[in-house]
């Protein structure tokens, strides 16, 4: 397998992210719909790829399609991330590689009332987007610091900017992400490395559709928020991906009162799933 190539066209004058950080990228939740994009946008930008997820065929057609694309080495972990200790797997599956970013895209949505889901449900759906990624930055981190560079994403949504009514818990969950991400931009700046908080809106993945939104619902593309995301990193601790996503999380977030803004968040989830929703594993209703 030839080393990525650094003299791809419009690449000049840019920072040379593999260079910065190291040359491996590991994608948690890289099967399809936003990690997907997160993978080959990395790739793109000259990084080797660790391929994470629990879909081992999914994972594979990817590794070869980037690996033909992009001309940089790949390298797949079957791993269900609500797991205990899928943490501990991943960075012994990633032992000798030289790993500069990492992007925790996976995620678990329970779309619909917070009671007629089981406890169970929630406990899975705080291992994947709270202990998985705590896991990850943790150890990942660790090494970083100790070389004096690196780059850790983590992805989270519209939702977290207030109380979000039929999504309650995962809104929660990723206000974990964001506080995270932005207490250790700042902690870990002197140390050369580089956090950020990536926050999406609705995305058009594939189990954003198998969830039956609303037909007027206008998602982002995946593509379109990893790239935003990547060029974010080491330049702010948090990131909204999309014109349009900043518009509504400027309002809501310091224009209208907080009261207000939880019940227009409610009033339009429940608009996005009048037939129903149905709680989904992998990128949710807002992103």
């Amino acid at each position: 397998m030839r080393p990525p190539s650094m003299a791809r066209p419009g690449w000049a004058g840019k920072v040379k992210l593999p260079e910065k950080y190291g040359p491996w990228a590991v994608i948690a939740g890289a099967s399809q719909g936003l990690g997907e994009a997160w993978a080959r946008e990395a790739a793109r930008r000259g990084f080797h790829v660790v391929l994470v997820a629990r879909r081992g065929p999914l994972l594979r057609k990817l590794a070869a399609e980037i690996a033909s694309t992009y001309g940089v080495a790949t390298k797949v972990v079957v791993q269900d991330l609500e797991k205990p200790g899928a943490d501990e797997r991943i960075l012994s599956a990633a032992l000798g590689l030289d790993v500069g970013l990492v992007v925790y895209n996976a995620a678990k949505s329970l779309i619909g009332p917070f009671l007629d889901q089981p406890l169970a449900s929630h406990r899975g759906e705080l291992a994947v987007n709270c202990a998985a990624p705590l896991g990850l930055v943790w150890h990942f981190g660790r090494l970083m610091k100790k070389k004096g560079r690196g780059g850790i994403i983590l992805m989270s949504s519209l939702s977290c900017g207030q109380g979000s009514p039929l999504v309650a818990h995962y809104a929660a969950t990723k206000a974990w992400n964001l506080i995270l991400a932005e207490g250790l931009w700042h902690e870990w700046r002197p140390h050369g490395v580089d956090v950020l908080a990536c926050v999406a809106g609705t995305v058009d993945t594939p189990a954003y559709r198998q969830s039956r939104p609303a037909a007027d619902m206008k998602p982002m593309e995946p593509r379109r928020v990893a790239r935003e995301g990547m060029a974010s990193l080491g330049k702010r601790p948090s990131v909204i991906a999309g014109f349009g996503n900043k518009l509504s999380g400027f309002a809501m977030r310091r224009l209208l009162p907080r009261r207000l803004a939880i019940g227009i968040i409610g009033g339009a989830l429940k608009k996005m799933y009048a037939d129903g929703p149905r709680g989904k594993r992998g990128a949710s209703c807002c992103g």
